[in-house]
């Protein structure tokens, strides 16, 4: 008997991976901590995830996703708190 094109009986969305399942419930967002050291204020977008991390001024300090870390040691005036 043929279908007549309804998903009848099947679960609607699509079933994630491990991985996925924990990128999306944050078990990678383990931080690591930026320092901004320009002179006015940054928003840097994370490679990984495209978070955006929000520096309002000098001075400030943001923990990023552990997974933006080597996207954000390249911009500029921002240097990782130990």
């Amino acid at each position: 008997m043929s279908c007549c094109g309804k998903t009848r009986g099947t679960v609607q969305g699509t079933i994630a991976s491990p991985r996925m399942q924990a990128s999306q419930s944050g078990a990678y967002d383990s931080g690591v901590t930026f320092e901004y050291i320009g002179e006015t204020g940054l928003t840097a977008i994370g490679r990984v995830t495209k978070r955006a991390y929000l520096f309002p001024e000098a001075g400030a300090k943001v923990t990023a996703d552990s997974r933006d870390a080597l996207s954000l040691l390249a911009v500029p005036f921002l240097r990782r708190v130990r």
